[in-house]
């Protein structure tokens, strides 16, 4: 009976005869492929829609009973050919020059407004310590964003450009209200 249902090469089901096993048609069968090929394709896949590639185990089922698959890769971790994947070596000179001069003008700003003027690093200190910020950040896996770099670049620049312009601004403005006081007695 089994066979007149499911039987025959003109079925349609399964592309194949059924099984002499218990009538049982070959499509339904472990270990035979749905295409009407039997075993295991080389690719991982076995007639019962199992892949251990993409598939957690034949033991973990969803509710409709079909296999559950793994997980996709994280967020960002596209490995190498990725935007944010490695960096180059020329990528990290320039990245710990760049952070070098941010840090030295920071430090030249953090004296000025706090007049200790013992805060300014040297060129030597400032490399030393982006280079030793640079470790850090490669060891905890932080990676900046370019545009959060493009505009502490351009403020960076600002500052060198600027900022000995608004000292002097300043210190000639208190020379000539020192002048304008003299003058008054």
């Amino acid at each position: 009976m089994a066979l007149e249902l499911f039987g025959g090469q003109n079925s349609g089901i399964g592309g194949g005869e059924p099984s002499i096993e218990g009538d049982t048609p070959s499509f339904l069968l472990p270990g035979s492929g749905n295409d009407g090929s039997a075993g295991n394709d080389g690719g991982g896949t076995t007639g019962d829609g199992f892949d251990a590639s993409i598939h957690v185990g034949r033991d973990k089922l969803n509710s409709d009973g079909s296999f559950r698959k793994k997980r996709g890769r994280k967020a960002g971790s596209g490995g190498n050919n990725s935007p944010s994947g490695t960096r180059t070596k020329a990528q990290n000179t320039a990245s710990v020059e760049g952070l070098t001069r941010i840090l030295a003008i920071l430090h030249v700003g953090l004296a000025a407004a706090t007049k200790t003027p013992e805060l300014v690093l040297e060129d030597g200190e400032a490399e030393n310590l982006a280079k030793a910020t640079a470790t850090v950040l490669t060891e905890f896996d932080i990676r900046p964003d370019p545009k959060v770099e493009a505009v502490i670049g351009l403020v960076t620049a600002a500052g060198l450009i600027y900022g000995p312009r608004i000292y002097l601004i300043t210190e000639r403005k208190k020379e000539e209200a020192l002048e304008r006081q003299r003058e008054q007695r």
